[in-house]
């Protein structure tokens, strides 16, 4: 039974290693086989930038953003401050931030104080600094990071 046993384990390790020799010369014919010509560059950079002419306590303001391709799922997230204190903070897609009505919710821009939010309850018609952050959720290992991939800064008017 012992000789028996010590065969099979032979014959299984020497099909595993002609398994790993094909593969291995499938990966490289594979990699010569690509044009070097299809292969596209992406993009590395991201940018952002405010679109509004006069960013304002209750109106809506638009960026104009973008994201390298590898980012599936781009984000934009705006957060208000006075004197330090966050007043008002909104998230949405980037097609949210562009405004150019193609948000899958039917969003277009962000109304800055929002329907609810500390600057519309205590502080209303103030200044505030604000934060445009373009982001990205990375979910590759076993913690899901938050990516700021592009920042931009505005002052919005009371």
């Amino acid at each position: 039974m012992a000789e028996f046993i010590r065969i099979v384990l032979k014959s299984e390790v020497s099909t595993m290693r002609r398994f790993l020799a094909l593969a291995l010369a499938a990966g490289l014919v594979l990699s010569v086989a690509v044009p070097v010509s299809a292969v596209k560059p992406v993009p590395a950079t991201a940018t952002i930038a405010l679109a509004t002419a006069d960013p304002h306590f209750g109106g809506i303001v638009t960026f104009t953003a973008t994201a390298p391709r590898r980012i599936k799922v781009p984000r934009v997230e705006v957060l208000c401050y006075q004197s330090g204190t966050l007043v008002y903070g909104e998230t949405g897609s980037l097609a949210q931030a562009l405004g150019d009505g193609t948000d899958l919710l039917g969003y277009s821009g962000f109304l800055l104080g929002g329907a609810g939010s500390i600057w519309v309850y205590e502080y209303p018609n103030t200044p505030a600094s604000c934060v445009a952050n373009l982001f990205y959720f990375d979910n590759s290992g076993p913690m899901q990071l938050f990516v700021v991939i592009a920042t931009t800064t505005f002052e919005a008017a009371g």
